[in-house]
């Protein structure tokens, strides 16, 4: 196996490489540090925090007001969603099939609540889209 081979750099260069680095470094650190304040502001209002309560409109709410927001967002979605009497429907594409579509719904919505369980996964998949603005699941 060959040694890697450092490439021959004069005092200049290797100087002016260095301040880049660093700019660039001091550069995303400015970004950093102002993305880490509007989340810290954001963090306090979820958890309710503020001193003085969320102003809206004038009024002055003693609620943490985006939780509150984002908990009705995620009830109507789970309720749109699963709504009271979830299931899976299949629509028959020929004649023929009408009785294996009904049969195919039974058990896809059997499949997806009893067996695999995944009211659960989706309310936090759900959840997490809402909060985040998009979220990633894995298919297993």
């Amino acid at each position: 196996m060959d040694k890697p081979i450092q490439l021959k750099l004069s005092d200049r260069e290797i100087q002016r490489l260095g301040d880049h680095i660093y700019q660039d470094f001091i550069g995303a650190r400015a970004n950093h540090d102002l993305r880490i304040q509007r989340f810290r502001r954001y963090y306090r209002m979820w958890r309710g925090l503020s001193a003085n309560g969320t102003k809206e409109d004038g009024a002055e709410f003693q609620l943490p007001m985006i939780k509150w927001f984002t908990f009705g967002h995620w009830a109507r979605c789970m309720q749109a969603l699963l709504g009271d009497d979830a299931e899976i429907v299949a629509v028959p594409t020929a004649p023929t099939d009408q009785k294996s579509a009904l049969m195919a719904g039974h058990y896809m919505t059997w499949r997806l609540f009893e067996y695999m369980q995944a009211t659960g996964p989706l309310a936090a998949w759900v959840f997490r889209t809402i909060l985040f603005g998009r979220a990633h699941c894995e298919i297993t």
